[in-house]
């Protein structure tokens, strides 16, 4: 393992370490040689490439799409019976399905139009089962054949489209809960986890009177949650456990149970209560001696490792990496003559043991043996090597050139990000990457944590604990932890998210001067550009205490971080966070790091070319004197308008003489403040948003846009006249 990346990263951090008999697996579209699939059912349903439901013949592998038709992998689920006995895909009748109170008339008609706009038309004939109260003043409730057959939970759902009205999907029987119904659009509804009073109760729709329905795929399963589609066709059909394996795997050429990588992409629908999911294991066919990962069945639902040797479990520690459903992630597995180190979201855990496993001769892809604890969700691709490496180059495994690899460097209000003050939790991280997924949900995420808590950028703030020494232009302890950091978590880093200088500002006019703070972010910047290449870095500014003595520090750290904004085409405006919440004088309770973390999202998605509705948030672009009226120009970024329209805080002027007092301050328009001070300014004017510690504010009378994610206006300084 490389101590410290960045010393020797400038040549070969964008190339893979010389890995050999390694090899890669796709399953996105067609089943590779040599594994095989089996599901022994033709109830199992996908969606094509065109976003259309289907319905899959026994072992055929399930290639999935979203509605868009966008590749998701091949579809892993445990086994499940769809209890209902109607024609739930086809209906040419009314079998199975029963008119139990009122007055409503059914019938199957042809609804593919309708049907088409969500992918279903192919899945039957087109037939949709209608059921229409228009007619009737009271309400109407239709059973669908076959019972729970016990009392243990079971999970209901249906696709519904409510041509007038609405209504709600129930079971029969007493204490049932319910899922309303409505939109003229067709939707699958899901009653999950519904506990039923007796084992005979059925599934039930109940319309409000005047209205009308369609429906399709009625399903009832047994089990906490809705798994996909299940065709039936008079009868209960049950979807087969998904198996996919890879056998002779101690014959191939790519692998060797006493050193080695398995990297793997995958995307998960479900993160199940109380039980593991085992992404991938290899085995000698028992659970005695193992090589493999599992989602953890505790609260937080983190990757766990799963080596066992002779039935003693050797590495069954989780890193923490909380895993999260519908977006691509990477996890990785390597292991060399008793060590073993497992990866995934930037976080990686480490176990060293006597005795490895011996006798593997298979790899088992989300299920542990014959049929206990399935994984839900798709895998997209696995790569399988000889040579362990370091983490770099397992990460290099599983992320591709399309992933965003962040790195967050700085000290506490980054370190927050990942293990905040309040509660030790990752709001903020958690925030980002959920942000950054869904703009592009086809790209892995992954933000590692790189920070040092009360870490100065400059040694002159302090000796210990600090990123660059100006006398001798080296690196100091703080950064060395990050380039440290970085190699843990086997990242190539595409951005570096930076927030830092609470530490500096208290010593910034005593111990440390403005140029000296500014030179040494300029210092640390430009190596890690020397490291990683040419790659952006994004300034969370600093924000705003509750209590602060040394007058000026703050400002002066803020004024630079601008500065550096300004004069480098690489370093880019990350996020605002003074109008957010402080758990303590100086750090962001979690509910400020999730919003700020969405913020940093933002910006980062803008850079790298997607659509975001705001990168930045307002700003002023211009500022005006006449007399005792300053007018402030505002540039709106996503949003069109702004609060409050009056008693507004955060602006400040200042004259020859000192702090002027503002009278008020007030909306002129969409686009401008209108500052009334109480006396004329004389001599060199210059307008403040947001100054030094900002103490005392507060923060619902600071300005934020109308934006879908309310922006609050960047902090700014103004000439207003010499």
């Amino acid at each position: 393992m490389l101590i410290n990346i960045g010393r020797s990263l400038a040549a070969s951090a964008q190339s893979r370490a010389p890995v050999v008999n390694a090899a890669s697996f796709e399953f996105l579209n067609t089943l590779p040689t040599p594994w095989t699939y089996t599901r022994s059912d033709t109830a199992a349903t996908i969606r094509d490439s065109d976003g259309k439901l289907q319905s899959l013949a026994a072992n055929t592998p399930r290639f999935n799409h979203d509605e868009n038709g966008r590749a998701l992998g091949l579809h892993i689920e445990a086994s499940s019976t769809n209890k209902c006995e109607n024609y739930n895909a086809a209906p040419s009748d009314l079998t199975g399905v029963t008119l139990s109170s009122g007055s409503a008339v059914l019938s199957i008609v042809d609804d593919t139009s309708a049907l088409a706009s969500v992918g279903l038309d192919e899945i039957g004939s087109g037939a949709a089962i209608k059921i229409d109260n228009s007619a009737s003043g009271s309400s109407c409730t239709v059973d669908f054949a076959g019972t729970f057959g016990n009392t243990n939970p079971h999970s209901l759902s249906i696709w519904v489209r409510m041509e007038t009205g609405a209504g709600d999907v129930r079971r029969t029987g007493s204490g049932s809960n319910t899922v309303t119904l409505s939109g003229d659009n067709y939707q699958r509804y899901m009653l999950e986890n519904e506990t039923p009073s007796s084992s005979s109760s059925a599934m039930r729709i109940r319309l409000n009177p005047g209205a009308v329905a369609y429906c399709i795929l009625n399903q009832l399963e047994e089990g906490a949650f809705c798994t996909s589609e299940i065709i039936v066709a008079g009868s209960a059909a049950t979807r087969q456990q998904d198996a996919l394996t890879l056998s002779s795997l101690d014959a191939e050429p790519y692998f060797d149970e006493g050193e080695g990588f398995i990297a793997a992409r995958f995307c998960l629908d479900r993160l199940v209560s109380g039980t593991d999911q085992y992404l991938l294991v290899a085995s000698d066919g028992t659970s005695a001696n193992t090589l493999g990962l599992r989602i953890d069945s505790t609260a937080d639902k983190s990757l766990r490792g799963y080596v066992r040797s002779g039935s003693t479990n050797k590495h069954v520690v989780a890193n923490g990496d909380k895993q999260v459903t519908d977006i691509v992630q990477a996890a990785g597995i390597r292991w060399q003559s008793g060590e073993t180190t497992i990866l995934s979201g930037g976080l990686e855990n480490e176990q060293t043991y006597t005795g490895d496993p011996s006798g593997i001769d298979e790899l088992t892809i989300g299920k542990l043996g014959s049929s206990t604890n399935p994984l839900y969700g798709h895998i997209q691709r696995i790569e399988l090597g000889k040579v362990s490496g370091s983490n770099t180059d397992l990460g290099s495994r599983m992320y591709q050139s399309g992933d965003l690899q962040l790195v967050g460097g700085g000290q506490s209000l980054m370190v927050g990000h990942f293990d905040s003050q309040e509660s030790a939790g990752d709001d903020g991280k958690a925030a980002l990457e959920s942000r950054l997924r869904e703009i592009d949900p086809d790209k892995s995420i992954v933000w590692a944590n790189a920070g040092t808590g009360s870490s100065a950028a400059s040694k002159t703030t302090q000796a210990s604990n600090f990123w660059w020494d100006l006398a001798t232009s080296s690196r100091g302890d703080a950064y060395d932890a990050f380039y440290a950091a970085v190699d843990d978590a086997g990242l190539q880093p595409s951005a570096i998210l930076w927030s830092q200088g609470e530490q500096d500002s208290h010593q910034i006019g005593l111990a440390t001067t403005r140029s000296e703070y500014k030179q040494a972010l300029e210092a640390i910047f430009a190596d890690m550009r020397s490291s990683f290449g040419d790659i952006p870095v994004f300034i969370q500014k600093i924000g705003r205490r509750s209590s602060f003595t040394n007058t000026g520090g703050m400002q002066a750290v803020r004024e630079v971080q601008q500065e550096l904004i300004d004069e480098n085409s690489w370093c880019h405006f990350g996020a605002e966070s003074f109008d957010q919440g402080l758990y303590d004088a100086t750090h962001l309770d979690d509910a400020g790091y999730a919003i700020v973390g969405q913020r940093l999202a933002n910006a980062v998605a803008g850079y790298f070319g997607e659509t975001v509705e705001s990168t930045q948030g307002p700003y002023i672009s211009a500022a005006s004197l006449v007399g005792a009226t300053v007018t402030v120009t505002l540039a709106h970024d996503g949003g069109t308008d702004f609060t409050p329209t009056s008693g507004i805080e955060g602006f400040h002027v200042f004259d020859s003489s000192g702090e002027l007092t503002i009278g008020s301050a007030i909306r002129g328009d969409a686009n401008t403040v209108v500052l009334t001070l109480t006396s004329t300014p004389s001599g060199t004017t210059t307008l403040y948003y947001v100054h030094d510690a900002e103490l005392g504010v507060n923060t619902a009378n600071m300005v934020k846009d109308n934006a879908s994610l309310s922006m609050p206006l960047q902090a700014a300084k103004f000439q207003l006249q010499p």
